[in-house]
C-alpha cells in the first residue's frame, strides 16, 4: 500500500488559523492582562547574619511613570497591596511621573500610604524628557516632602530597628548626572546596617562605597522576558546583559534586588508582571 503523501499547503491551511489565534491570545495577554496583573513577591536576603528571623521588612515599589488615570489607579491598588503588609519602612525607588508638573496629581494615591516611614529616591524620568529638567526634579521632591515623604537626594538618615542602627542611603539619578555618592555617605557611622537606595542599578559597577543591600528599580524587569532562557531584547542597564534585570544578584560581593515596577512604557508586559517586592533581611 502507497504511504500517503504530505501536502505542506494543506498542513499550512490547517495551522495558519491555529497559529493566528495563538499570536492574538498572546498580545491581547501582552498587552491587556499582564501589564495589570499586579504581583506581590517576597525576597529574603541574608544581610545581618545569626538565625532566620527576619530582622528588618521593606516594601518597595518602583516606576509608577504616573500619566493617566489608568496609571494612578494601579499605583493605588500597589499601594493598598502595601498596606496589607507588616513593614518596617516603605521605599518608592524612583520615575514617580513620566515627563512633567502636570502629572504630579496622578501621585495622589502614595497619600494612603499607612506605614508613616516611607523613603523616596528620583529616577531619571523624573527629570523630564532628556532628563535635564531640575526644575520638575525639585517639584516632585517639594509635593512629597510637603506630605511628609523622606526623599534622599544624595543623603541618608538613621533609623532604630528592632535594635538595629540602620542607615539608609539615598541617591539621585545617575542619567541625570545628579548621583553624588560621597555626600550621600559622608559621615556614615561605619557600624550600621546600610541599606543604598538607588532607581538606576548601574550604580553597583565600580561601587566603592559599603553596602549591605542595594534596592533599584529601573528596568522594569525588561517587560519583556523570554521563559526558561531569561533573556530580555529591551535592555536599559547593564545588569540585564546576562539575565532579565529583576530580582536578587550578587555583583562583585554587593547585594542588590531589583523591582520590576509597576508602570508598562509602550504598554506591553510579559512574564513581568507589575510587582509590589517585600525585602526581608535576616
Amino acid at each position: 500500500m502507497a504511504k500517503r503523501k504530505i501536502n505542506p499547503r494543506r498542513i499550512l491551511i490547517i495551522l495558519t488559523p491555529v497559529l493566528f489565534v495563538v499570536l492574538l491570545s498572546l498580545l491581547i495577554y501582552a498587552f491587556v492582562i499582564e501589564p495589570y496583573w499586579l504581583e506581590v513577591t517576597y525576597q529574603k536576603v541574608d544581610v545581618i547574619g545569626g538565625d532566620d528571623t527576619v530582622k528588618i521588612r521593606i516594601g518597595l515599589i518602583a516606576d509608577m511613570h504616573v500619566a493617566s488615570e489608568a496609571d494612578k489607579q494601579l499605583l493605588g491598588r500597589a499601594i493598598d497591596e502595601l498596606n496589607k503588609l507588616d513593614t518596617d519602612f516603605v521605599v518608592l525607588a524612583g520615575d514617580l511621573v513620566d515627563s512633567s508638573k502636570d502629572q504630579i496629581p496622578f501621585l495622589e494615591p502614595l497619600l494612603r500610604i499607612e506605614n508613616d516611614q516611607a523613603f523616596v529616591v528620583l529616577g531619571n524620568h523624573d527629570y523630564g524628557p532628556g532628563y535635564r529638567d531640575i526644575a520638575l526634579a525639585d517639584a516632585v521632591a517639594a509635593w512629597l516632602e510637603e506630605r511628609d515623604f523622606t526623599v534622599l537626594r544624595n543623603e541618608h538618615v538613621i533609623r532604630r530597628i528592632r535594635d538595629l542602627d540602620v542607615c539608609i542611603i539615598g541617591v539621585d539619578s545617575l542619567w541625570a548626572n545628579q548621583l553624588d555618592l560621597d555626600e550621600a555617605y559622608a559621615n556614615i557611622d561605619q557600624d550600621c546596617v546600610k541599606i543604598l537606595l538607588s532607581h538606576n542599578p548601574d550604580v553597583i559597577f565600580g561601587l566603592e562605597k559599603e553596602a549591605d543591600l542595594i534596592l533599584s528599580g529601573h528596568t522594569h524587569g525588561s517587560q519583556v522576558c523570554v521563559p526558561l532562557i531569561d533573556w530580555a531584547p529591551f535592555k536599559v542597564s547593564q545588569i540585564q546583559n546576562e539575565r532579565c534585570g529583576r530580582g536578587l544578584y550578587e555583583v562583585n560581593g554587593r547585594k542588590i534586588f531589583i523591582t520590576k515596577g509597576l508602570a508598562s512604557l509602550l504598554g506591553v508586559r510579559f512574564n513581568s508582571r507589575p510587582e509590589v517586592a517585600v525585602l526581608e533581611m535576616v
